[in-house]
């Protein structure tokens, strides 16, 4: 398996030219920090590395909109938005190291989900380009779009399957003013009466204190001898995600029953639970999936039915 470069759309022509002639699979990935996670048995001849196509080509404060290639990450875009109090509605692991391709299409987990939703709800659509040279777009460029089936998230979940990310458009969000910022020893009761206000909530690690975050709730007594100071808040938070990117597994729930905080770190709004161990509860969703979705080859057949699919063939 080798690497190739991409810094321009002429050279990701050029490789999926020759894939398809020499009926070779090439997956496009970033910096390849997520890659143990984009498929359950990828098997392609080359990676594609588009981490060289990094960057911010549109930043509207207006809209409150950008557009970006997928080389770009999370902590490079912030940056930038932040000379307009704006910032994206995300909370990921590697913002540093990692792109908002790899972020986008592997299905990352955010610990704002609670606030704004998962990473893909910041995606107003994209150009893309599919297995067989088409170059298509995706969704719009603006907050209200609703035209049309969404084939934005189609793509977004496809882990680099289905096509190569050229650019995407991402919504903004206003940079929090005021961030309240607590932490609860470990062991210590809970003392929310209710966590509708709650905008963050997990922990570390076994030994960390649970970390909330609650811009909008008017503290009582007890929530407010919890109150801690922004550095302790965001420090948590990284260390959070730092976990979270160090364990090789972990597991989505419906139920808050299913976590275990001495498993890893727990992020207790999006019920995501990190783990060193690929076994999870029954009903949870572990990650990396185990197999390939039924519908993933079907799906690769109709964007590109006459080349061989990114990624390489489906192993069952």
């Amino acid at each position: 398996m080798t690497l190739i470069q991409a810094s321009s759309l002429d050279d990701l022509m050029e490789v999926v030219h020759h894939s398809s002639m020499m009926r070779e699979g090439v997956l496009p990935v970033g910096n390849t920090t997520r890659i143990r996670r984009h498929s359950a048995n990828p098997n392609p001849a080359h990676l594609l590395s588009l981490s060289k196509m990094n960057q911010i080509l549109e930043l509207n404060p207006e809209e409150q909109t950008c557009v970006v290639e997928p080389g770009v990450s999370l902590e490079s875009l912030n940056l930038a938005a932040k000379e307009f109090n704006l910032e994206l509605g995300v909370a990921s692991p590697h913002a540093k190291e990692g792109t908002l391709g790899g972020l986008f299409l592997s299905g990352e987990l955010s610990l704002a989900f609670s606030l704004y939703g998962p990473p893909r709800d910041q995606v107003l659509g994209g150009k893309w380009l599919l297995a067989d040279g088409t170059l298509i777009q995706s969704g719009g460029q603006v907050v209200k779009n609703v035209a049309g089936y969404d084939t934005t998230r189609l793509l977004l979940g496809s882990r680099g399957r289905l096509a190569i990310c050229l650019n995407l458009c991402l919504r903004l969000k206003p940079s929090s003013r005021h961030a309240q910022w607590g932490l609860i020893e470990p062991g210590a009761p809970t003392p929310f009466p209710t966590l509708q206000n709650i905008d963050y909530l997990f922990q570390a690690h076994p030994e960390a204190p649970t970390c909330f975050r609650a811009d909008e709730a008017i503290f009582t007594p007890d929530m407010a001898s919890h109150i801690c100071t922004h550095e302790d808040g965001t420090q948590q938070l990284q260390a959070t995600l730092n976990n979270f990117a160090s364990n090789p597994h972990r597991y989505h729930s419906a139920r808050a029953c299913d976590l275990d905080v001495n498993l890893g770190p727990t992020d207790f709004l999006g019920k995501i639970q990190g783990t060193s161990s690929p076994l999870c509860p029954e009903r949870a969703i572990a990650f990396p999936r185990k197999e390939e979705s039924t519908w993933l080859q079907k799906i690769q057949e109709a964007c590109a039915p006459e080349s061989p699919p990114f990624g390489g063939p489906i192993i069952t």
